[in-house]
């Protein structure tokens, strides 16, 4: 039965206790508890192989969110712009200003930490220091 398995072309990666196992499993020849075994240790295989390590995950999920509240803040000021004429003044002030005119305004990033607000030549700019917790480093996010 293994060189059937080991001669099959959709079979041919497998080898082994494997083989027969995933043969017993697509033709039925495998106790339905095991069939759910091997589809969990599968599974699980597979997961592991395609996801990255949980920190890693975390800081990407925290960059994704970061990005959200830098936008949602670069709306805001768009909004004020449009009915004051010019943007608030640069720095925690010009946030706490901004945060009167609208509460979907952050403070903070995805990691709790302080977001700068700057006007560069008339021009507004949000950063987040990224997730090493550092302004003026490669990882800072800014919109």
């Amino acid at each position: 039965m293994n060189e059937w398995i080991l001669a099959h072309p959709y079979l041919s990666m497998f080898t082994g206790t494997g083989g027969i196992m995933v043969f017993m499993l697509l033709t039925g020849n495998l106790r339905p508890v095991y069939r759910v075994v091997v589809f969990m240790l599968l599974g699980i295989s597979v997961h592991l192989v395609l996801t990255k390590s949980p920190k890693e995950g975390a800081n990407d999920f925290r960059t994704a969110d970061t990005i959200r509240i830098l936008v949602t803040n670069q709306r805001a000021l768009r909004k004020w712009k449009q009915e004051a004429g010019s943007y608030p003044p640069a720095g925690a002030q010009g946030l706490s200003e901004l945060k009167t005119y609208d509460s979907f305004v952050y403070f903070k990033d995805a990691w709790g930490r302080d977001i700068r607000y700057e006007l560069i030549r008339g021009i507004p700019r949000m950063v987040s220091a990224g997730k090493d917790g550092r302004f003026d480093t490669e990882d800072d996010i800014t919109r």
